[in-house]
């Protein structure tokens, strides 16, 4: 009910929700499915969306995975597209995350030659590894469509911790998201009981009670950022006036 396609239907948009954890409500949500994909493509080609928000899984890029403890690397700047000698597990993990990447792009460039707008969000650029942005076909897109980019940090947005966020744009007006972090730095204390000072408890390699990294209780975007970019997304139509009078 706080979802991002809650707040875009509570406006007058139509929305879809691609992801498999849908399965029991909507045919067609794994798009690592070539016959689901197929389904969705044919539609994006047929102009059916005015635009794509692409929430790509970015497990597999983060600059968590280069500190320890924590998930190891599964990508470096030489290996972008997956270490080798991974372990099986990891290795179709980046197998998958390489296809997701490279449909969602399609997608984007798919419902902008049908006239319609894009959005892709993940975690912004770091210096220890490729972030998805990195990649050459995402750096092709972005030259293609002349598309803008946005950085932002969730905590802003009521996240739990600072969660820098980067959106790659094409059509909205998603640059009215720039906040970063401006809270008070507060004592915490580590797993070995040492004490730091920080704006937001570390979440890198820390894990959470049911035994999973704390990094994977924040894939969910806060309410009010679901709300922020409702109207940006809004603003790719013209009835930007009338989109954010509705939140007010």
């Amino acid at each position: 009910e706080d979802g991002l396609a809650a707040f875009l239907q509570s406006i007058g948009w139509t929305c879809l929700d691609v992801d498999k954890i849908n399965f029991e409500d909507i045919e067609h949500q794994d798009i690592l499915d070539d016959t689901s994909w197929e389904h969705w493509r044919a539609r994006l080609e047929a102009g059916e969306f005015d635009f794509v928000f692409c929430g790509v899984p970015c497990e597999t890029f983060l600059k968590a995975r280069h500190k320890r403890p924590g998930p190891p690397p599964l990508r470096s700047w030489e290996h972008m597209y997956g270490l080798p000698k991974l372990r099986p597990e990891h290795k179709e993990q980046v197998r998958t995350a390489n296809l997701l990447v490279l449909r969602a792009i399609e997608a984007c460039r798919l419902c902008v030659k049908a006239g319609g707008g894009f959005a892709i969000e993940n975690p912004p650029e770091h210096q220890f590894g490729p972030s998805l942005f990195d990649l050459p076909e995402m750096v092709q897109l972005q030259l293609d469509t002349g598309a803008s980019s946005v950085y932002f940090d969730q905590c802003r947005y009521g996240a739990d911790a600072v969660k820098p966020t980067n959106i790659l744009f094409c059509g909205g007006t998603f640059s009215s998201l720039q906040r970063t972090c401006n809270h008070p730095q507060r004592k915490f204390y580590d797993g070995q009981g040492h004490e730091y000072w920080a704006s937001h408890e570390a979440v890198v390699g820390r894990t959470t009670a049911d035994g999973n990294w704390a990094t994977k209780h924040l894939a969910a975007y806060p309410k009010a950022l679901n709300k922020s970019l409702a109207v940006c997304i809004a603003r790719s139509k013209r009835d930007e006036a009338s989109s954010k009078d509705k939140f007010q």
